[in-house]
């Protein structure tokens, strides 16, 4: 059996992270932009993906103050489900 070092050091594993619009109170957040970083090896520079995300209400203005993203920056960027295959790739 390898050592638990060589068997996690050849794995493949991905981070994901999600900006949001914001919640108002009562309602539901929304995804504005993702970032998937992934690496066959720790000590391997990760693939880095983001995409904006199309979002059906604007972007609060405290959600904007965090990460910058305000609803004009949206106004052209696919919707989840139509990033759903890369970012299903990008996991396989």
């Amino acid at each position: 059996m390898p050592p638990l070092s060589d068997t996690i050091g050849g794995l493949r594993f991905a981070a994901i992270d999600f900006e949001s619009a914001g919640a108002a109170r009562g309602e539901t957040d929304q995804p504005v932009q993702i970032g998937i970083a992934a690496c066959s090896r720790l000590e391997d520079e990760p693939e880095l993906w983001t995409s904006y995300i199309a979002v059906e209400k604007p972007v609060l203005w405290s959600a904007s103050q965090v990460h910058g993203i305000t609803t004009e920056m949206l106004a052209d960027a696919p919707s989840f489900p139509s990033l759903w295959p890369e970012i299903r790739s990008r996991l396989g």
